[in-house]
């Protein structure tokens, strides 16, 4: 039986940013028994947690470059990154990483590449997963420039390979008697976000493989 690799990374927490928590706890094992469960094959799950270098707490190379060594040991089937947008009053699933260094320099991040790199995760497969669980939507540019600016690194690798990948971004953490109209949303919903994007992003995979198969 296949075993699926994913690698999930985040930056190391700021003040309220959940994304590294998160991270960590899609890697425990009661997590990966879950979606195990849910896809019906075995899965290993690898968090990898980068620091915010630079002056400026915005130098993707530098964060890319202590990522892309891990992508290339284990080869995943999926490569997910967590973000944070503060603000938000659910979580945000985003369309597509563009080649620029951040929202206000006009800046390549690859002088030359393509200036877009669209998801190769199932957006409205799991958006669906979401219903009556997780406020959601689906976003087109990510608020954590930094986090956006690696996902074009991500996606960019995935378009060379048969990796899919994408970003998904976390609001605040919202406590369970906060008022509707507050943002943000709890914690278990901010896992159960994740745990649905890899659980159905790795059926989805199943389910190309098995058209290919039957093509053959």
């Amino acid at each position: 039986m296949r075993t699926y690799t994913v690698i999930i990374s985040a930056f190391r927490s700021t003040s309220g940013d959940p994304c590294a928590r998160v991270a960590e706890m899609l890697g425990s094992p009661d997590t990966v028994r879950q979606i195990e469960d849910e896809i019906g094959s075995p899965v290993r799950i690898e968090p990898v947690l980068l620091d915010r270098d630079g002056k400026d707490g915005s130098n993707v190379t530098a964060a890319w470059s202590a990522l892309e060594p891990t992508i290339s040991r284990i080869a995943p089937d999926m490569i997910l990154v967590l973000g944070y947008r503060p603000g938000a009053y659910g979580v945000c699933l985003e369309r597509c990483a563009v080649n620029a260094g951040s929202a206000t320099v006009e800046t390549e991040l690859v002088p030359g590449d393509a200036a877009a790199y669209w998801t190769r995760l199932p957006l409205h497969r799991i958006l669906c997963s979401f219903l009556g669980k997780v406020p959601a939507s689906i976003t087109s540019g990510p608020d954590d420039t930094l986090s956006g600016a690696l996902t074009y690194y991500v996606l960019r690798q995935c378009a060379q390979t048969a990796m899919l990948g994408g970003l998904l971004e976390l609001p605040d953490i919202k406590d369970s008697d906060a008022p509707l109209t507050f943002a943000g949303v709890s914690g278990q919903q901010m896992l159960e976000a994740a745990r649905q994007t890899v659980s159905q992003t790795l059926l989805y995979l199943a389910d190309l493989r098995s058209e290919d198969r039957q093509s053959v």
